[in-house]
């Protein structure tokens, strides 16, 4: 039975399969964190930028309707 606290049991190299089952979680977390620092820095700005221009168009718009 494999103990963590126990020093014999943590030389006994590990399989790839619990390799890979330890890196699962970090690759996750490194992909989410990823896209979380995609979307505040890139879409967000983005978004303010077009928000911006289609209240100009839209105020355009309005001024040409009652013209």
């Amino acid at each position: 039975m494999y103990n963590s606290l126990d020093p014999e049991s943590q030389k006994r190299p590990q399989s790839r399969s619990e390799r890979l089952a330890t890196w699962i979680p970090r690759i996750s977390l490194f992909i989410g964190l990823c896209a979380f620092c995609f979307q505040v820095f890139v879409l967000y700005p983005w978004h303010i930028e077009l928000s911006n221009e289609f209240a100009k168009l839209t105020a355009l718009l309005a001024k040409n309707r009652t013209v």
